[in-house]
């Protein structure tokens, strides 16, 4: 049973009780004894019935939960670095001072409704959402907290603008637009190696990270046909880790035969491709197959900013507060143009670059490369087995990728490439781009070649 004791010079009274631990808790504050007693016995009651929580433990400052909870993760670099990411910018700065046990359900949606109103989208939303779910799960399991603030179901209508709560759906391109982009990357970066990753990316389903991390000696293709996924590199803070698929998705990637081609090209071009980081990702030094400007790893900021956004939306990154467009000049055989740089480029260019896909990301490539085989109707088995995935279940004991299904792929994979050949080549005969310039010539010289050899078939 829970007692009182008087103190101060004011006379109010303090509630002692007995912790489940057995040692001796104490709130100040009540004016009378009967005050007191009552509001320990209640705690003393809470406890008997499981819905106890030390309220000195409720009272702990967020920020001291959340980095205690951050610090006790055990997971992979990139995964702790998503964490303290969203912790930094999205929950950390609205939630400083609170009481941890003081957090209410109306106080998580009032806010969310301040992300949505700061401008953050829907799928990074989510995404702090459910870390904080997790967090005050955890910090009801640990005594932070009664009950979880964020598992409360709503009980009125959507919101008037019917904004999703969850992850947005990645945009994806047709093998032109995936061409189209590889082309600006070429041309932005000014190799045909910048044109080739990309467009390997779309057509292997590869990883950004798997596609950077490809080692020379994995890049089987003039020997095998394929390439082996058996590393990623995985970018934390600026610094980049050697470290097994995602869901350790290790396996084959067989290539169309254009593929084949281009990746022994690249590795027959290459000499001792080892690269510029200061430490070695693991024990050694490695050879890989893309590599960026200075023989640097292709940074996923840099990345984006340098060359993939602008090949997609037609537009360089901010500055001063503005984007603009990527302005081009025209001279024969430089489509799709000489970007023009510098003071008066606008005055100075003839032209800029409109969006391909706007949204679309090198991740967005992948799924392209799914969606294309969904498209070519290939079994769900063998699309699971080129991207890496398990397939669950009893699906996936009984399902097998035959030979028939991955050359399947191949075939499909094949005619899309010279399609989207053929489209490009009605753009525009030639390319700024050496590699593609030489591919668009030769499918040309076949198409030309193709047409003769029907017409005197005819013919005779």
């Amino acid at each position: 049973m829970a007692w009182a004791e008087r103190y101060g010079k004011q006379g109010k009274w303090r509630a002692r009780y007995t912790k489940p631990d057995g040692t001796t808790g104490s709130e100040p504050g009540f004016r009378t004894k009967r005050a007191a007693e009552s509001w320990g016995n209640a705690e003393e009651e809470k406890m008997k019935g499981g819905d106890w929580a030390d309220p000195k433990l409720l009272g702990t400052p967020f920020e001291t939960w959340a980095e205690e909870w951050y610090e006790a993760q055990d997971l992979a670099e990139t995964t702790m670095s998503n964490y303290r990411s969203t912790l930094d910018s999205m929950i950390l700065p609205h939630w400083v001072g609170w009481g941890t046990g003081s957090i209410k359900p109306i106080n998580i949606a009032g806010w969310t409704k301040k992300l949505r109103a700061e401008g953050y989208k829907p799928s990074s939303i989510a995404t702090a959402h459910a870390r904080m779910y997790t967090l005050m799960e955890d910090a009801v399991d640990n005594g932070y907290a009664r009950k979880n603030p964020c598992d409360h179901k709503r009980k009125r209508g959507k919101r008037s603008d019917n904004a999703p709560t969850s992850s947005e759906e990645e945009v994806w391109t047709t093998p032109l637009g995936a061409l189209l982009v590889a082309e600006r990357c070429g041309v932005l970066g000014g190799r045909d190696e910048d044109f080739l990753f990309p467009l390997t990316i779309a057509y292997t389903g590869m990883r950004l990270g798997e596609a950077i991390g490809l080692e020379k000696r994995y890049a089987r293709a003039k020997l095998h046909g394929l390439i082996r996924v058996e590393w990623q590199l995985v970018e934390v803070r600026g610094h980049f880790y050697r470290r097994p698929p995602k869901g350790d998705g290790r396996r084959d990637i067989q290539l169309p035969p254009f593929l084949v081609d281009l990746i022994a090209d690249q590795i027959a071009a290459i000499d001792k491709n080892f690269c510029a980081c200061d430490e070695p990702h693991d024990d050694r030094p490695r050879e890989y197959t893309f590599l960026g400007p200075g023989s640097g790893h292709h940074r996923r900021s840099n990345y984006y900013r340098r060359q993939f956004t602008p090949a997609v939306e037609g537009m360089r990154p901010v500055r001063d507060g503005e984007r603009a467009p990527v302005y081009v000049s025209y001279e024969e055989s430089s489509w799709p143009g000489a970007p023009v740089v510098g003071r008066n480029s606008a005055g100075r260019a003839e032209a800029a670059w409109l969006p391909v896909e706007p949204g679309l990301t090198p991740h967005g490539l992948r799924h392209s490369h799914k969606t294309w085989m969904l498209e070519d109707h290939i079994p769900e088995i063998a699309q699971f087995e080129r991207l890496g995935h398990t397939m669950g279940g009893i699906r996936g004991v009984y399902s097998h990728a035959s030979d028939d299904m991955r050359q399947a792929i191949l075939t499909g994979l094949q005619r899309r490439w010279e399609e989207s050949l053929s489209a490009r080549a009605a753009i525009s005969p030639r390319s700024a781009v050496p590699l593609l310039d030489r591919l668009l010539r030769e499918h040309q010289a076949a198409a030309h070649l193709k047409g003769s050899v029907a017409e005197i078939a005819k013919a005779g």
